[in-house]
């Protein structure tokens, strides 16, 4: 289960539904013996799908709730954040940081690996979302096999599915562990191509950008911008960045398709002026 990056630059965002639609699979497949796990991905400076495009959908849809009888907290979907170089300790600290939970340092492996456990089966957690996960590549192999066959051993253990979200990476990372990999169904999450939904993702961006005027773009100048921006969000955020600076710098107050057409790299600028 691999999800790219999302708005911060990857792949289109509708396909960003996918992993919500297979959490919420999970959520309903959780007595089953084999769990449904995913494996999405993309290149990289791909649109990260954790916290906005999965995990905040899903999380929407299924929020944590108060039993009001017993007062104990139920939360469906769990996500965190793998570190640069992950391990046993810090992952069991971000589960419990997640749930909300003190930690205590002195606790040895085996009391934070019990306390987690306990805490993900009573808060009734069925998808767990593990965002960064190609940072598994940071440690040495057996470091990698380890934290893989945690991630395992908590889906079994609490019967739970797994989402896991990086680049392209990640299906490498995710490979160290055979039994893993098996079970994930893997997605290639696309690029942006110049349609109507691309339309929807650059109107809402200028919708949001600070300028006087309302801008609004040909169809032609939304194909040279999906070219430009090679189809990956986070470029397209930048270009739009860059010329909503301009545009109130010249006081022209809004983004046309001139401005569209006329924009350079930074690079190729510089280059222009030696």
């Amino acid at each position: 289960m691999v999800l790219t990056k999302a708005l911060s630059g990857s792949t289109r965002e509708p396909s960003a539904s996918l992993p919500s639609r297979l959490m919420a699979s999970g959520l309903k497949r959780r007595s089953q013996a084999l769990l449904r796990c995913c494996d999405v991905y993309g290149k990289s400076a791909s649109p990260k799908v954790c916290p906005l495009l999965t995990a905040a959908p899903s999380k929407r849809d299924h929020p944590p709730t108060i039993n009001p009888s017993t007062g104990v907290e139920s939360m469906p979907v769990l996500a965190i954040t793998l570190t640069s170089r992950p391990t046993e300790r810090r992952i069991y600290g971000q589960l419990l940081m997640a749930m909300g939970a003190s930690i205590n340092e002195r606790l040895t492996l085996m009391e934070l690996e019990i306390r987690t456990v306990l805490l993900l089966k009573s808060n009734n957690v069925r998808v767990l979302v593990f965002d960064e996960v190609h940072n598994l590549l940071a440690g040495t192999p057996r470091e990698q096999r380890v934290i893989l066959q945690l991630l395992r051993y908590l889906s079994n253990e609490i019967k739970a599915s797994l989402v896991c979200l990086g680049v392209s990476e990640a299906r490498d990372a995710i490979a160290g562990d055979t039994q893993l990999a098996r079970r994930l169904d893997q997605f290639v999450l696309p690029r942006w191509k110049a349609d109507e939904e691309f339309q929807e993702l650059v109107t809402a961006i200028l919708r949001s950008l600070p300028l006087r005027l309302p801008s609004s773009l040909s169809s032609q100048s939304l194909r040279h911008l999906s070219r430009l921006g090679d189809g990956i969000t986070a470029r397209v955020f930048g270009i739009l960045n860059e010329l909503a600076i301009e545009a109130i710098q010249n006081g022209i107050e809004r983004i046309t398709d001139d401005s569209i057409e006329s924009w350079r790299p930074a690079l190729e600028k510089e280059a222009a002026f030696a």
